[in-house]
């Protein structure tokens, strides 16, 4: 399905649960930029962008007719299903999309609008070690994670919480540590080969 479609999907699937319902389609500036798509029903609006690969992200104006446009979507949906699920429970309820408190590192990726390929730029790595990155973090080093959120724009920060709720943000080195060798003393020593 073409990207017009899936946006027109999306539009057509709303106004036919939610009658009177206001959608307008707003085509992309650039070949590969964002489509866009503006709801709104009596007080309530919600905004939808489409990115090819990377479905469709939501965010609906606060209470007080705020949002935050420039800032990413809110919450990210890979469906048409999905995607028209979620608007139609914002818009009948109320409620508004929120931006997640814990992010994996590709969901912090996406909600900035960056493609792996932008970020491996960045990184100045391959694609397939941004894939890689993402994939699997806790392989990863602590260092090279710290890089690739600092490349997002973003700091680095790991808090532990103690059991009374107690919490502290650790301090991450800022250069490699030195790898530990352990007691050279204590290595045994090969004996040398007799001829």
């Amino acid at each position: 399905m073409s990207t017009v479609n899936q946006i027109q999907n999306v539009k057509e699937k709303l106004q036919a649960l939610l009658p009177g319902l206001s959608a307008v389609i707003d085509e992309p500036q650039h070949p590969r930029g964002p489509w866009l798509l503006d709801l709104s029903l009596n007080d309530r609006a919600v905004n939808v962008e489409w990115r090819p690969h990377r479905g469709f992200g939501i965010s609906s104006q606060g209470p007080r007719g705020e949002n935050h446009l420039g800032d990413g979507p809110d919450e990210i949906r890979s469906t048409v299903e999905e995607t028209v699920g979620r608007i139609f429970e914002l818009i009948k309820s109320g409620q508004t999309t929120t931006v997640p408190s814990e992010l994996t590192l590709s969901e912090l990726r996406e909600h900035l609008r960056l493609s792996q390929a932008q970020m491996a730029r960045r990184l100045k790595v391959s694609q397939a070690a941004v894939s890689g990155l993402e994939k699997n973090v806790a392989r990863s080093q602590l260092l090279t994670l710290r890089r690739a959120v600092k490349a997002l724009g973003a700091e680095l920060e790991i808090r532990a919480i103690l059991p009374n709720a107690q919490g502290f943000v650790l301090r991450l080195p800022e250069r490699r540590p030195l790898r530990f060798r352990g007691n050279i003393q204590s290595r045994k020593r090969r004996a040398p080969r007799r001829p």
